[in-house]
Order: C-alpha cells, then structure tokens, then sequence
C-alpha cells in the first residue's frame, strides 16, 4: 500500500497535520505487523533539530 501525505505550509508552523496523520498511520500500520518504509522529499519538511528527534521517539 503506497499513501501519499502532502503538505505545503511553511516549515516554522508548529501544527502540522499532514506529518502528524502519516506518523499515525505508521504506527498503526508497523503495530499491525506490517513493515513501514517513510519515503520523504525534503527532509526540512519534517522539521528542524529537536522536532525531528521528538518525531524520532514517536514512532
């Protein structure tokens, strides 16, 4: 299954709920047994320093 989340906010927005559904879905998805591969186009659209590794422990 291939799921495509898109967003196009600027990247100091603090709420972001297109990460935040496909974050989600992974856990959901890994916690189902499946394997989950994130595939992302720009890694600064996840976010800068510290909220990237908060978006590490997450998941």
């Amino acid at each position: 299954m291939i799921r495509v989340f898109s967003e196009k906010i600027s990247t100091r927005v603090t709420h972001r709920p297109e990460p935040e559904r496909a974050v989600t879905l992974a856990r959901e998805t890994r916690a189902a047994g499946i394997v989950v591969t994130p595939v992302v186009h720009e890694h600064k659209r996840l976010g800068h320093g510290l909220a990237l590794t908060e978006l590490a422990e997450r998941t």
